[in-house]
């Protein structure tokens, strides 16, 4: 006798499982066939906490499923930028294989860099 949701083994005689509460079946029921887990793509590396944003926005608007993960230190490309206070740590945004080219649609916009003007701090004329 076997419990269809634990998959404990009993003795003869026993007629319910004494963990989960349920009728014991003669034979093991099949395993459920899990789906594998998705395929993740990267489809933008940012330190920007305003372009992250957006994207995000866009990609929950369109429906797509991501995750945002940090970049490991040695994927890192953001050397000889200039820091403004926004900067976060450097993250990618995954998204499934099959949401890649609408994904990739909707943040093109948001990989071209900020115009310069845009990075520096505003500082007063102080004339």
């Amino acid at each position: 006798m076997f419990c269809p949701q634990c998959r404990t083994e009993y003795r003869s005689g026993f007629t319910r499982c004494a963990d989960c509460h349920v009728a014991l079946q003669p034979v093991l029921p099949a395993e459920p066939d899990n789906e594998p887990f998705p395929k993740l793509v990267g489809i933008l590396d940012t330190n920007d906490n305003f372009v992250l944003g957006m994207a995000v926005a866009a990609l929950d608007e369109a429906g797509i499923v991501y995750d945002i993960r940090p970049i490991p230190e040695s994927e890192r490309n953001f050397e000889g930028r200039l820091e403004p206070k926004w900067l976060i740590s450097p993250s990618r945004i995954m998204v499934c294989t099959e949401d890649e080219s609408e994904a990739r649609l909707l943040v093109e916009p948001l990989q071209e860099p900020m115009p310069v003007e845009f990075l520096t701090e505003f500082e007063p004329d102080q004339s």
